[in-house]
């Protein structure tokens, strides 16, 4: 809403968009301490300014730094990823991975929202031993993302340049997005796949594993998008290096699965051996 009213309505540009950015996100910030303090109280005697605790730190730190390094490395490679797109395909490339990227974040972020829940359901089923539970969680997990999976895999590979133009209208560039929907498509499944596996590696405060897989998956993307630069493919180049990684990064990651499955099996025998 503000973006609009701002930048054309009272005619503040780009400053008028770093200030609706920053009127959005002290609003929200403003619920979140809302909610905390006065209208549900969710945690008694909330204080946002405390001593730090070396052993609580630590902890947050050993769980917290590995995704926050995939998250950073990630917009580094993004922002590698674009100036290749600059140099391959003009304004064109560069709107077409821009607008691509958010029309793809419609099952990313469906995929990230399942696996949120289920670090959240993991993390209190597996500090009370109950290894079937999750199990459980992680098998209705999975169906959902392989439903919108798959649809994401249809609608992209098959009406991508339809999608593009709802958005882009121009011709040359909805092309191009299409191409770019189509191409990624193929990777929908698995990259939802990982990322909803993620979830359960989060749940057990296990980070590092998942953080890693991504972060190799995507580092891949660069050389990957060079040397099919190099063999002629020229713009798709980037696209193809960004849907093969999603496709080894969601392989890579099940390839962990049976040490997790083992460590929750332990972590369940534990509580049978102390009951």
């Amino acid at each position: 809403i503000l973006d609009p009213l701002l930048i054309f309505g009272l005619g503040w540009g780009t400053a008028g968009a770093g200030i609706a950015t920053l009127t959005a996100q002290s609003f929200v910030f403003g619920l979140f301490v809302y909610r905390l303090k006065k209208q549900d109280k969710l945690l008694d005697c909330f204080a946002f300014f405390v001593r730090p605790d070396r052993i609580h730190s630590g902890r947050i730190i050993r769980i917290g730094l590995p995704v926050a390094a995939l998250n950073s490395l990630f917009a580094v490679i993004n922002m590698t990823l674009g100036r290749l797109v600059s140099e391959q395909g003009g304004h064109i490339g560069v709107a077409t991975l821009t607008t691509g990227g958010q029309l793809e974040a419609i099952t990313w972020n469906t995929s990230q929202g399942f696996s949120t829940a289920l670090a959240t359901f993991v993390a209190h089923n597996y500090a009370a031993h109950k290894g079937k539970r999750i199990f459980s969680a992680y098998r209705y997990t999975l169906l959902y993302c392989s439903i919108f999976g798959i649809l994401g895999t249809v609608l992209f590979v098959f009406f991508g340049n339809e999608i593009f133009r709802v958005v882009v209208p121009e011709k040359e560039a909805y092309l191009s997005g299409g191409i770019y929907l189509r191409i990624g498509g193929y990777s929908q499944l698995l990259m939802m796949l990982e990322i909803a596996t993620q979830g359960l590696f989060y749940g057990t405060a296990r980070t590092v594993f998942p953080a890693a897989i991504s972060i190799g998956g995507n580092l891949l993307r660069i050389p990957l998008a060079l040397i099919l630069i190099g063999m002629g493919f020229g713009l798709e180049s980037v696209w193809w290096a960004i849907s093969i990684s999603s496709m080894l990064k969601g392989i890579a990651i099940v390839c962990g699965l049976p040490y997790l499955n083992k460590r929750i099996k332990r972590n369940n025998q534990i509580q049978l051996t102390t009951q």
